[in-house]
């Protein structure tokens, strides 16, 4: 829409593509990001995010979103788009680990702002991929965060952590099923 990708670059985001999208167009800024990623990474800028990953404690009851365990993400690959798929999943794999470790560090600092940001755009990779219950709980997880943006009750830090326990289970899923995946 008009004036989406001037709103969208205000607001923080580092690039904008409009739909449909177009593979060499998503391909050209995968590369480019994939290198910014890699330098902070030799920089060890993320070396903070991933130690406090560990840091939160983990939990084991379930949210109320479909279990990753009855959901068949390998055929949900299968189904997806194969050429987008290959595209985006080794970018996806070598972020997630700085994702999980930003969404840890946000929600430990009640940094409520970039944990919706994080989980909105991992909402919107995982329905790339067709991973309907991991982006499902990206959604909630991003609902949730936003609350703390707003005036008003903040959001019960538990439930948050609860979430994204269950995100993180569920990606873990995803991962597993891209490392088997092989394009038609």
């Amino acid at each position: 829409m008009q004036g989406d990708r001037e709103r969208c670059l205000a607001a923080g985001m580092d690039d904008y593509i409009s739909k449909p999208i177009q593979v060499e167009h998503l391909q050209r800024l995968l590369t480019q990001f994939a290198a910014h990623i890699t330098i902070h990474i030799a920089a060890g800028q993320t070396e903070a995010t991933a130690h406090a990953a560990d840091t939160i404690p983990s939990t084991t009851a379930p949210i109320d979103t479909p279990p990753s365990e009855d959901f068949d993400y390998a055929t949900a690959l299968a189904d997806a788009d194969p050429e987008v798929v290959e595209i985006i999943s080794e970018a996806f794999r070598e972020q997630w680990p700085i994702d999980q470790g930003r969404m840890t560090t946000s929600l430990q600092a009640r940094d409520y702002a970039t944990l919706m940001r994080t989980a909105h755009s991992l909402k919107g990779t995982l329905g790339l991929f067709g991973a309907r219950p991991a982006a499902t709980q990206a959604m909630e997880l991003e609902q949730h965060a936003k609350r703390g943006t707003q005036h008003g009750p903040a959001p019960d830090d538990a439930l948050l952590r609860l979430q994204l326990d269950t995100l993180v289970r569920q990606v873990r899923c995803v991962i597993d099923a891209l490392e088997r995946f092989q394009a038609p």
